[in-house]
């Protein structure tokens, strides 16, 4: 054979190799074909396009629906930046220093761990039982994890109906209102935990000190007196 002529088994790598890379193509382009029509499918939702509308829903929240400035926080116990901001009694320093000026609401927005969406569960059982906001500070003060296991252990230990809260959380009777709260998020193009709307407008993000949210909070109440 002479040099320069091709060699018929380097000729059929090249082929394969060609087809390969097609086939890697095509896949690619369906798989991102069916990602989009699924995203235009969710979109198109009730469901979803309404979701905007329900910040109404009784979610947990602290302080009067007349208040002037409510502050909807969006997120994750699998966080942890929520759980630094829970930590540093961040949310009570916002009602000591605004008092009834002030109602403050939980949304979930369940994205960051595997286990999130049924830890956002675990909390709306504890609500169902009078006491989401201990069953939340318990979380994020002893955090352990958020397996099915921990957070059974974290009900037990703020006293709840052990049993009705197991049953609540094994049977996934919250999936919903938590679908909900995400749907919101998803609309919002939220992209971040915690995230902060104030008065469904202004949006913080992250580890806002109190100065951040007072910069915003007092035009508001400025305005209202």
């Amino acid at each position: 054979m002479s040099p320069d002529q091709p060699n018929s088994m380097d000729q059929q790598k090249n082929i394969a190799k060609g087809n390969v890379s097609s086939s890697r193509w095509i896949l690619t382009a369906i798989v991102q074909t069916v990602l989009l029509v699924m995203i235009v499918l969710v979109l198109r939702s009730p469901e979803i396009r309404t979701a905007t509308a329900k910040m109404d829903r009784p979610n947990p929240q602290i302080g009067p629906r007349s208040a002037p400035v409510t502050i909807v926080e969006f997120g994750d116990y699998g966080c942890q930046s929520c759980l630094v901001w829970a930590a540093a009694g961040m949310r009570q320093q916002l009602l000591d220093k605004y008092g009834k000026n002030v109602r403050f609401v939980w949304a979930d927005f369940p994205v960051i761990k595997e286990e999130s969406p049924k830890a956002a569960e675990a909390g709306r059982c504890a609500y169902d039982q009078g006491k989401f906001w201990e069953y939340q500070d318990f979380v994020y003060n002893n955090y352990q994890g958020i397996t099915n296991t921990y957070l059974k252990l974290y009900a037990g230990a703020i006293g709840l109906d052990q049993a009705m809260f197991n049953q609540c959380l094994d049977s996934g009777a919250k999936a919903a209102e938590v679908n909900l709260d995400f749907n919101d998020a998803m609309v919002r193009s939220l992209r971040a935990t915690p995230t902060f709307l104030i008065n469904n407008k202004v949006e913080i993000v992250g580890l806002a000190p109190l100065a951040k949210f007072a910069a915003v909070i007092d035009p508001i109440l400025a305005a209202v007196h």
